[in-house]
């Protein structure tokens, strides 16, 4: 793994809304996902329950979506959001 140096050009290619992906219609909550912001949360000490469950393809979705923001590799079509 490379860092770049001190007064390096280097290119990001960032997308203001790579991380924000809209909840399905129809579930017991409305919003986004924000796929850009992990974080490591402790739902007991914080008493966080579930709100409800998402469709296995919108799951699918998401962590596609995740997976290409940690790699890097991530095409611009893959912004439906």
């Amino acid at each position: 793994m490379a860092a770049p140096d001190p007064g390096d050009l280097v290119r990001i290619n960032f997308h203001p809304q790579a991380g924000r992906i809209p909840l399905p219609e129809g579930l017991a909550v409305r919003g986004v996902v924000l796929a850009d912001q992990v974080k490591s949360i402790d739902r007991r000490a914080r008493q966080i329950e579930p709100a409800g469950r998402v469709p296995a393809a919108f799951l699918a979705h998401v962590l596609e979506r995740l997976m290409s923001l940690l790699t890097g590799r991530m095409p611009m079509e893959d912004f439906d959001a």
